[in-house]
């Protein structure tokens, strides 16, 4: 399972470097084509500014909301 996260760096629409979507495309068929389980919460408007501690990482909120959007996310994969 790999998983991409929001971050505050790239909040706003618009801010990620003009070629992370395109490389995250090639990454996601190729996760894809290999069997590995993506996840991609990098657009979550359930986790913004008020679930971070920091730009990169999510403070005890944060991680309560992102562990149930995981579970869920994962269980149909786990029958």
């Amino acid at each position: 399972v790999l998983v991409r996260m929001r971050i505050l760096r790239f909040a706003l629409p618009g801010s990620e470097p003009s070629g992370l979507e395109t490389y995250n495309d090639g990454l996601r068929e190729y996760l894809a084509a290999n069997g590995v389980i993506y996840f991609d919460y990098s657009r979550e408007t359930r986790l913004g500014r008020d679930q971070c501690s920091d730009p990169l990482h999510m403070n005890s909120n944060g991680q309560l909301i992102l562990t149930e959007i995981f579970a869920n996310d994962l269980l149909p994969y786990m029958k």
